[in-house]
């Protein structure tokens, strides 16, 4: 049987730990961070229209906290945080005590929205096999250790293998083996699970997802209304919607990757998915508790990749400025309290 870590018990971490759990295959042990006295004591109270209402019990749950290296090694180590690189102490920092260096120790697999989220990670852990996925599961944390899951089981899973020099190398038989266990665990749980086996393939769905977040995590910050009542706002609303989907794709592209191939979207994929069921998002529900965002690995990665390709991003630029400086309060908060 498999030993699987859950980091980060949040919404996301909560449904996956779940599913996970619901395998059979592995077990399942958690760091949690702001619910860890909650979950020590009576576990994780999941709230799922799909999996109906559970209690999830864990083998380990460790303090964040903590720096004491855990008394098990992990075969997976399942990263469901947030990704915040201006929050510290870092990812790298923060999973270390966890992870078991080389080919043969633990896969890391890094469910995270955003792109350029893999490399730091990448950078520490060259040897040890590397998944990163994208999730279409909407959950949240609705009282401290408690998770109400809303709509959705959807995972795209893929390998990282890029080297330190930036180099492509080909995925080995073992890397492929682990994102097999891992997909076929997802699968027992009653996840819905897409493998992607190639890298360039698994970033393309990775830019599909953040032209996706680029487009409404924003918007609906900044004007505090869901995806449909924004894009009825006005006659322009959706028209910079769009605008704002184009120039992500159009970085994508200058990276060499295609997210218009299929001929789906994608453009109208992302704006008919939200027509007509209001859905909120990460940046707003932040904004409302004043804790810091995925700026960075939403809207600033694809900026900069545009600065550096040269390629002209207007919408995505004012964006990018309006909420970094709206974040800059939440992290300045943060850093004052600690």
């Amino acid at each position: 049987m498999e030993n699987t870590l859950v980091f980060g018990l949040g919404g996301i971490g909560g449904i996956y730990a779940l599913i996970l759990k619901r395998s059979k295959k592995t077990s399942i042990s958690t760091v949690a961070r702001s619910n860890y006295g909650v979950v020590k004591a009576h576990g994780l109270q999941v709230q799922s229209p799909i999996f109906g209402d559970e209690t999830l019990l864990f083998d380990n749950v460790y303090d964040a906290s903590s720096s004491a290296k855990p008394e098990h090694e992990f075969s997976y180590i399942v990263v469901s945080t947030k990704a915040l690189p201006q929050v510290k102490p870092s990812l790298v920092e923060s999973i270390s005590p966890y992870v078991t260096s080389g080919a043969a120790g633990t896969t890391i697999v890094l469910l995270q929205n955003g792109v350029g989220i893999e490399d730091e990670i990448r950078r520490r852990w060259p040897e040890n096999c590397f998944i990163t996925g994208v999730v279409w599961i909407a959950a949240s944390q609705t009282a401290l250790g408690t998770v109400r899951h809303y709509r959705a089981t959807s995972t795209t899973i893929g390998p990282f293998n890029i080297s330190s020099l930036g180099l492509k190398s080909p995925t080995s038989p073992h890397e492929l083996e682990r994102l097999d266990t891992f997909a076929k665990m997802l699968v027992h749980g009653g996840g819905e699970v897409s493998v992607v086996p190639d890298h360039i393939l698994m970033q393309t769905e990775r830019w599909v997802k953040v032209a996706w977040n680029c487009a409404w995590n924003p918007l609906t910050a900044l004007t505090d209304l869901d995806t449909a009542s924004y894009l009825g706002s006005s006659t322009w609303a959706e028209p910079m919607a769009r605008r704002l989907v184009h120039e992500v794709v159009a970085v994508a592209k200058g990276l060499g990757l295609e997210l218009d191939a299929d001929g789906k979207i994608r453009e109208d994929a992302i704006i008919e998915s939200v027509k007509h069921e209001p859905l909120t998002t990460s940046m707003r529900n932040d904004t409302h508790n004043h804790r810091p965002m995925e700026v960075e690995a939403i809207l600033g990665y694809p900026l900069t990749c545009a600065k550096s390709l040269g390629i002209d991003t207007p919408v995505l630029e004012t964006l990018y400025l309006l909420m970094n400086a709206i974040d800059g309060r939440f992290v300045g908060r943060i850093k004052a309290l600690v």
